[in-house]
């Protein structure tokens, strides 16, 4: 159908060098995580795919230390709604991250999750989903 469209951010990382290339097609850009601060990672951002017949996508390159981590979401955690009105939002995500650094890796979705379902009540209208990823064993 001409009028889909998905949004995809795909990765490969070589976790010897924690050398990430990455393109983002319209996905929501990733959190990277430092031991000294979190940001969007919107360097390399492309349209979704099947939005225009001919794009040139962008990848980027990101190097991932042993304390780093990035963290991947669907749009359904930054659109969640409390009663259909105020969204979750950038702003909130990363202060739930700032907040959390002392999260390991593996159970930062959950606290990610935990915080958007305090927010909209545990009413959820979209899909939500979190992965995130560091080179350390946690």
């Amino acid at each position: 159908d001409p009028a889909s469209f998905v949004t995809l951010f795909f990765g490969i990382l070589d976790s010897s060098g924690g050398i990430l290339e990455y393109c983002c097609a319209g996905h929501p850009a990733p959190v990277y995580l430092t031991t000294e601060k979190s940001k969007l990672l919107k360097l390399t951002m492309s349209p979704a795919i099947g939005m225009f017949p001919s794009v040139d996508f962008r990848h980027g390159t990101l190097t991932l230390r042993p304390r780093d981590r990035l963290v991947l979401y669907t749009d359904g955690v930054t659109e969640a709604r409390h009663d259909h009105g105020d969204m979750y939002g950038d702003d909130r995500l990363l202060a739930c991250l700032n907040t959390s650094t002392r999260v390991g890796t593996h159970d930062l979705p959950k606290v990610i999750f935990d915080d958007v379902l305090k927010h909209t009540g545990g009413i959820l209208q979209d899909d939500v989903a979190v992965l995130s990823l560091s080179l350390s064993r946690e």
